[in-house]
Formats: C-alpha cells, sequence, structure tokens
C-alpha cells in the first residue's frame, strides 16, 4: 500500500452525526446533494470509511466479487482496518451512525442484507445507534440496488438518521406478543378490545397451502397468535379447545372492520378453512400504492418507511422454532395496523383518500370474487392452439438448425454465445438477453442474414413462453383456470400471475381397527358435514360451524370419520 492513498475522515471531531461509506474515491456529489436536500450540513458531521484507502469497485457488468477479495487485490487488511474505524468511532463517541452500503452496515453490524435493513434503527456492534442506508455514489448504476426511485429512499432514510443522531439513547417499540393457549386468554384479548372497531389481522401459512396461525392486533402495541392446529409442535391445545378457538376467532373476523397487508392472500387461504371476512376496511398495500405507487410495497419496506421497528423477517422469525415463526406473526398485525395509522396522514395531504376508500378499495372483494370463481378453460381451442404452437416452434427450430449446422437450445445462454458471438461472429454483447438481442437487431454493424438467425432465436423464444406459460398452463381440480390478481402496478394497472393447480393435501386418517387411509380433506369434510346435517337436522347457519370443526379433528392423528360426526354431533352418534 502507497501511504499517500491514505484518506482520513474528516469533519467535526464531536459530531452527533458520524457517517461511514466503504472507501475513498467513491463519488461524493450525491452525497453531498442528498444531504443539503434533507437539510444536514456535512460540516457539522463526521465523514469516514471503513477503508481509509481505495478499493477498486465492482465491474458495472460481469461477476461481482466482494468487497474482502477486491481489499486483498490491492493490499489492504480490511480486518485492520474495521479496528481502526472502531477506534475512530470511539473518538467521536456520536449520537448515531449512518452507513452507505453493504460493507458499511456489514462492518458495523454483522451481515450485508442492505436492501432489508435500510431504514431500520439498529444498535451497532460498538453500541452506537445506527441507521443504514444505501451507498449514493450507486446511483450511477451497477451497484447494490436498481431504480433511481431510490434516490427517495435515501432521502427518508437520511432525514430518519438526522432525527436520531439528536439523542444517543436507542427507543424502540415495545410490543405485548403472545402465543394464545387457552380459550380463556383469547376471550380475555377479546373482551379488552370489544369497543374497537377495528382489527389487523395476518397468517402464517409455514410453507403449507392452508395457514397454521391468525395474527391479530387491535392496537400497534398489543398482539395475539391464535395456533390453528395441534399437530406439527404447532401447539399442545385440545382438540376440544381448538374448536371453541375457531368458532371465537370465526365470529371476531365476521364482526370487526379488517386491516390487512395484500390481504386478498390472507383471505384466500383463511376460506379454504372456512373463515368469512365480511368487511375489509383497509389493505397497506393498497394504501401504498395511493402514496407512492413507485416505491415497493411489501411489508418490510413499509415498516422501515412508518415505523421505528427494526427490520425482523430473517431474525429467527423464519429461519428460527415454531414460536418464532407464530410470535413472529402477533409482530406482523401489530405493525400493520401501525403502518395503516400512520399512513393517513400522507393519504389525506396528497389528497387521495377518495380515491383510495372509494375506487382502490373496491378491487379486494372484485378480484378475490373472480380468483375464487376461475375461467372456464375452452379445451378444444387449448388443443388447437397447442398444435399450432408446437408446428411454429419446429419451424423455427428446423430453420435455425439449417443455419446453424446442429441442433440449438434458444434458452440456453451458453450455446446462444457460442453460436453468436463465435460462430457468427455477431458484436459482441454482455449477455444474449432480449434487450442486447434487440440492440444487435438495430446495429448497422450486424449483417443481414445475421439478424435474421436473432430475430429467429427471439421469436422461439416468445414461442415457447407461450407454450410453456400459457397454453400448457394447468387447470384447477374443477376444470377452471385460477391465477392471483396484483391490482396496483407503478402504472395502476391490474396484473395476473399462473399458478399450479392447489395442492388438496392427504391426510391420515385411522378407523376403529387402527387402519391407515389416506383421502382428501374436502372429501372427509363433506362426509362429516353431510352426516351431521343429517342426523341432527342442524340450519345451513351450522353449516360454517361444521367444516371448521371438520378440518380441525380431521387434520388430528388418530381421529376417525365416526368420531368426527360424534364430535359434531353431540350426543348423536
Amino acid at each position: 500500500m502507497d501511504m499517500k492513498e491514505y484518506v482520513p475522515g474528516t469533519g467535526n471531531h464531536k459530531a452527533d452525526l458520524l457517517i461511514v461509506g466503504e472507501s475513498p474515491k467513491d463519488n461524493d456529489r450525491e452525497l453531498n446533494r442528498l444531504l443539503d436536500e434533507v437539510d444536514i450540513n456535512r460540516g457539522n458531521c463526521w465523514v469516514t470509511t471503513v477503508s481509509k484507502f481505495p478499493i477498486p469497485p465492482n465491474p458495472k457488468t460481469g461477476k461481482k466479487l466482494p468487497i474482502t477479495k477486491r481489499a486483498l487485490s490491492v493490499g489492504v487488511d480490511l480486518k485492520q482496518q474495521i479496528q481502526e474505524l472502531v477506534v475512530e468511532i470511539n473518538q467521536v463517541q456520536p449520537n448515531c451512525i449512518m452507513s452507505l452500503g453493504a460493507t458499511a452496515l456489514w462492518a458495523l453490524y454483522g451481515v450485508w442484507s442492505i436492501k432489508e435493513f435500510r431504514g431500520s434503527i439498529l444498535q451497532s456492534t460498538q453500541g452506537y445507534k445506527l441507521v443504514p442506508t444505501y451507498n449514493p455514489a450507486h446511483l450511477k448504476g451497477g451497484g447494490e440496488f436498481k431504480g433511481y426511485w431510490n434516490r427517495m429512499v435515501m432521502a427518508l432514510d437520511m432525514l430518519r438518521a438526522k432525527e436520531e443522531s439528536h439523542a444517543p439513547t436507542l427507543n424502540l417499540p415495545r410490543r405485548r406478543l403472545s402465543i394464545c393457549k387457552s380459550t380463556g386468554q383469547f376471550y380475555d384479548f377479546i373482551n379488552r378490545n370489544k369497543s374497537k372497531r377495528r382489527l389487523s389481522v395476518d397468517i402464517e401459512a409455514g410453507g403449507h397451502c392452508l395457514p397454521i396461525c391468525v395474527g391479530l392486533a387491535f392496537s400497534h402495541d398489543e398482539g395475539l397468535t391464535i395456533p390453528l392446529w395441534n399437530a406439527g409442535g404447532i401447539s399442545k391445545l385440545g382438540s376440544t379447545e381448538l374448536v371453541t378457538l375457531w368458532r371465537m376467532l370465526a365470529q371476531l373476523l365476521w364482526e370487526k372492520d379488517i386491516i390487512g397487508q395484500n390481504f386478498n392472500y390472507d383471505r384466500d387461504k383463511m376460506s379454504r378453512l372456512g373463515f368469512a371476512i365480511r368487511h375489509l376496511c383497509d389493505d397497506t398495500m393498497l394504501k401504498a400504492f395511493c402514496i407512492h405507487p413507485e416505491l415497493p410495497k411489501n411489508l418490510g419496506f413499509l415498516v422501515s418507511l412508518f415505523t421505528r421497528e427494526p427490520f425482523y423477517k430473517d431474525e429467527g422469525m423464519y429461519e428460527g422454532t415454531i414460536e418464532d415463526l407464530l410470535l413472529g406473526c402477533a409482530r406482523d398485525a401489530c405493525v400493520t395496523y401501525e403502518v395503516c395509522t400512520a399512513m393517513d396522514a400522507d393519504l389525506d395531504e396528497l389528497e387521495q383518500r377518495d380515491f383510495y376508500q372509494n375506487f382502490v378499495m373496491k378491487f379486494p372483494e372484485f378480484y378475490g370474487a373472480i380468483e375464487q370463481q376461475g375461467m372456464k378453460q375452452d379445451t378444444e381451442t387449448r388443443d388447437r392452439l397447442l398444435q399450432k404452437y408446437i408446428e411454429w416452434d419446429e419451424r423455427i427450430r428446423y430453420e435455425l438448425f439449417q443455419i446453424a449446422g446442429a441442433p440449438i437450445n434458444v434458452a440456453s445462454s451458453k450455446q446462444m454465445h457460442a453460436f453468436l458471438y463465435d460462430n457468427l461472429g455477431v458484436p459482441r454483447k454482455p449477455t444474449t438477453g432480449e434487450e442486447d438481442l434487440t440492440a444487435l437487431l438495430n446495429s448497422s454493424r450486424v449483417k443481414a442474414e445475421h439478424k435474421h438467425a436473432i430475430s429467429l432465436i427471439l421469436e422461439d423464444r416468445r414461442v415457447r413462453k407461450t407454450i410453456g406459460t400459457y397454453v400448457m398452463a394447468l387447470p384447477d381440480f374443477d376444470g377452471r383456470m385460477r391465477t392471483s390478481y396484483f391490482p396496483c402496478l407503478e402504472t395502476g394497472r391490474s396484473s395476473t400471475s399462473l399458478q399450479s393447480p392447489p395442492t388438496r393435501p392427504s391426510i391420515e386418517v385411522r378407523d376403529e381397527n387402527n387402519k391407515i387411509s389416506s383421502t382428501r380433506v374436502v372429501l372427509l369434510i363433506m362426509v362429516a358435514m353431510f352426516c351431521y346435517i343429517v342426523i341432527s337436522g342442524a340450519t345451513v347457519d351450522a353449516m360454517v360451524y361444521t367444516i371448521l370443526n371438520a378440518v380441525i379433528l380431521l387434520c388430528l392423528g388418530g381421529t376417525s370419520v365416526r368420531g368426527t360426526v360424534a364430535c359434531i354431533g353431540g350426543k348423536h352418534e
């Protein structure tokens, strides 16, 4: 290392806000502009870097190298640099540190996930308050994010760091989160909040097609998770108590005004268990569309903007125990409530409330009905289109075979590189993706016969996508096509996504002779419901509870169909 390249930190030695970048020679122009926009005087801050020696940046294209390897390539001992950074921070003793980029976050907090942790209020490994954000130098491209809208995100993060620099104490939200262990606990929760109309709801499916728990919150500071099963370590509730919990939950969901995040997803999964939602009053994803349509709308991002809750999704919730997952579900319900409330000020300031309530909030019910109904598939037309597109694909592949002299796969990047850039000698582009191939079509340097080959490649990719994604899409179990609808893209349009047919979970049911029979949940529910209605003369209103009870009991090991009917029907056997 040449000591002439050493670039020390600069600024106010008694700064309340300390800013840490990756290494010198980062483009400071964007950083200075952003600091000016959020009214942070750089001269009042201490500005430094993880490495005081310049480290080569990653190339804008090609393979990315971790900073540890890039530092070694120029003889920089990154471990020593971090130790010196800690000494530097302790000398300044700031109220808050603002880290710029993944490298600074790693050096100060031990994780690389800048996309998830940016905007969070954290405690650094050195004991100081820390607010990470992206590195403004990457606005020029080739960095840790894509999209110029991230500039607005950085400005919001910097405003948070500025606010946090006023005091050294770390004040994070305190939430009372619990997992329901009895019907009495659930009753107390409901009774304590009986005067409140709005209820935030969230589910966790645990990788299954059915929810395993439901998180509930009447406020931002208290959440309760209702486990839906007593198998797989989800809960130790008895069967009778679990049935009562379902009944109480069903009544609560029907009576209250529900708040959710992308709630049609939750509602669809809960409806498979018979839970019905009477009124969805707020959806934070749709509300976010009305406020910042160009920004992400997932819950993690919204939490980073509208609450002080640090990122928690990967901090044990999905990587820990079942208990961690269930408590995380309660936290989701709390922060959804808080995000929804905090958004109201922006919604009113932008005069979007009427648009949100009377137009956008009509989408969930409308699209939810379409998702449930599905679309009948015209099998004759499908078969005709399939034959048409297969013949079309064969014609193109044969023509490419004649040009290449061998079969080639247009979906293989490796084969396309060899065919276009090595065999044909077409001017090289970084990839063989659609954008680069389209640029070659518009280039005067490419021969006409080579442009024809490129056109065939792009055409065959479209044909094969049509076959695999659309024509060959499988229907649901009833022969209808179903998909998820996303009503609010950045453009304001709706979109859909194709889904595989729903998984109809098989369960193990033992009869009186302890023999195992594998069957379908839906069929067993129908049998139990039919028997109950015939035996007890139940009204239609009782059918909902019958379905709920049947699902619970049939998903418990060692329960027979006869036992299910006996339990549902009370004294009847």
